[in-house]
């Protein structure tokens, strides 16, 4: 028989009069069900905290988890993962493509990814 195992995530969003678009909102869920699939299935995390944020026309997303990290250790922005090769391929390719930002941060106690997007470039496509 195939084991279980439990995962636990906590979430909050705060709520903003400014809408998403529909692109955006679909990336976003993309973005999100990949950090988590990969705190999972990679970092082997038990728990994992989601932030969702819209304020000022930016859609915030966070995701921190307590599994091993990514195999290296430190923060790094967008840039500096292309430059070292670092992070989920996907992950940097979809921040690019809507014109965001991101920044992960990684630990053998755990990992961060941190996204940020405008709301109105994420408009367009």
């Amino acid at each position: 028989m195939p084991s279980v195992t439990r995962y636990d995530t906590a979430a909050s969003a705060r709520r903003s009069p400014v809408d998403i678009p529909p692109r955006l909102a679909h990336e976003l869920s993309r973005i999100l069900n990949e950090s988590l699939s990969n705190a999972a299935r990679h970092g082997g995390a038990s728990h994992a905290a989601v932030l969702l944020d819209l304020r000022d026309d930016v859609v915030h997303l966070r995701v921190s988890d307590n599994g091993r990290g990514f195999p290296f250790t430190g923060r790094y922005d967008l840039r500096a993962l292309e430059q070292s090769g670092n992070g989920p391929r996907t992950l940097k390719e979809r921040v690019t493509t809507l014109g965001g930002s991101l920044l992960v941060e990684s630990s053998p106690a755990g990992a961060i990814v941190d996204a940020c997007f405008p709301v109105r470039q994420g408009a367009a496509g």
